[in-house]
């Protein structure tokens, strides 16, 4: 699957900058229905985990707190906190369940390498035209699901 990355304005004068963003929606692990809020996410290859704001958590019915507590450290340099909770995602064809952290101080959701890099290759394309992304899923992954 191709995903055009999406161009976000520039705050000066400067250039736009085109952003690898996944649209994904978010449920219990295990879940069968399709939940129906759509989530713009950053794919990070720099991103340990796969973070989410708190509020998409209660969103989908979990209580952020009942999950697994961690920390990180951000590119400024703060320490981050956040619960790590398992949870199904879909986009198009695909739905998976990864773990992913739901914190407070998440300002935007991210897709890391933990859990969703787990289950797909990710080539980015910045030369193409538009520029993008390819998704695909990693060979004899058994928990994926096509839907």
């Amino acid at each position: 699957m191709r995903v055009p990355y999406t161009i976000v304005p520039s705050d000066d004068d400067g250039p736009d900058v085109a952003v690898p963003v996944l649209r994904v929606q978010l449920g219990k692990a295990g879940a069968k229905v399709q939940p129906g809020v759509l989530v713009p996410a950053i794919v990070d290859t720099g991103a340990t985990y796969s973070l989410f704001p708190a509020e998409i958590a209660e969103d989908i019915g979990l209580a952020v707190e009942d999950g697994r507590m961690e920390e990180t450290i951000v590119s400024n340099g703060e320490t981050m906190q956040f619960f790590v909770h398992h949870v199904r995602i879909w986009f198009a064809e695909y739905q998976v369940d990864i773990q992913v952290g739901f914190g407070e101080e998440v300002e935007f959701p991210v897709l890391g390498r933990i859990g969703f890099f787990d289950h797909f290759k990710i080539t980015f394309d910045n030369g193409s035209n538009p520029p993008g992304f390819e998704i695909v899923p990693i060979n004899g992954n058994h928990s994926l699901a096509l839907m």
